[in-house]
């Protein structure tokens, strides 16, 4: 069964937790994705992801958040924070979960990028050492590649588009997109992050004609792949932690 944090009231929610302790968080960024697709891309993908994946396993679906490192910070929209701010959010999430009874915390990043992800995984390594609480973190698209052989992961070219089309396709604008240079309104060269700034000088092209090359049929077949990979991870874990064998089973 899937629950949402924010809906349940506190007697529902005590029974949620015994029922399935089991905690999603989608996170990723505002940013601009072209013109095609929303500011909050990132975070409303891992959002549709995670509710699909609690529809496999049960557990509860945390708010989303939309804060994250590293995006393309001089681009119009796209609001960034630093390493340390995220880090640090993310370490007391996981713990006042781990305080209301998380035995699985599932943390799925929309938004990509070394820097993120790294932030994500050490935020979640260094949890664990202290806790006997399970965190998957990681972005969807890890260990899960195309047929090609390469993760099924861009910045709103073929793939993000495709899971776009799939998930939500009344936010999704193919009218808008143009192949070719990008004409993007860019704020101070200054919020680019150091990592970023060189990509953030350049102009933006699109090499390939999304219109053509992205579909709702694609973004499905791999969503699919991606939803069971993640879920058979989470399936591991309830069955060594004995989550769901019996309504008074412990750590």
């Amino acid at each position: 069964m899937i629950w949402k944090y924010t809906e349940l009231t506190p007697s529902e929610f005590l029974t949620a937790v015994e029922t399935c302790p089991i905690f999603f968080i989608p996170t990723g960024l505002l940013e601009w994705h072209g013109e095609h697709l929303p500011l909050g891309f990132d975070a409303l993908k891992a959002e549709a992801i995670c509710l699909k994946i609690a529809g496999k396993t049960g557990g509860i679906v945390m708010p989303t958040n939309y804060w994250g490192v590293a995006g393309f910070g001089s681009f119009a929209g796209t609001i960034v924070f630093g390493e340390k701010t995220i880090k640090t959010l993310f370490g007391e999430l996981f713990n006042q979960l781990d305080k209301v009874g998380a035995k699985i915390i599932v943390m799925i990043t929309g938004h990509y990028g070394d820097c993120q992800v790294r932030v994500l995984k050490e935020a979640a390594e260094e949890y664990m050492k202290r806790s006997w609480v399970k965190i998957i973190a990681q972005p969807e698209y890890e260990g899960v590649p195309a047929a090609d052989g390469k993760p099924p992961a861009d910045h709103a070219g073929k793939w993000e588009t495709s899971f776009g089309l799939e998930l939500f396709p009344h936010l999704v604008k193919m009218e808008n997109f143009k192949p070719g240079k990008c004409e993007i309104h860019r704020y101070d060269p200054s919020y680019a992050h150091e990592e970023l700034r060189d990509d953030e000088a350049k102009d933006w092209i699109w090499h390939e004609d999304l219109r053509q090359t992205a579909s709702a049929e694609r973004g499905k077949q791999m969503l699919d792949k991606i939803i069971n990979h993640i879920a058979a991870k989470i399936e591991k874990h309830k069955k060594e932690l004995n989550i769901g064998s019996s309504p008074n089973s412990s750590r």
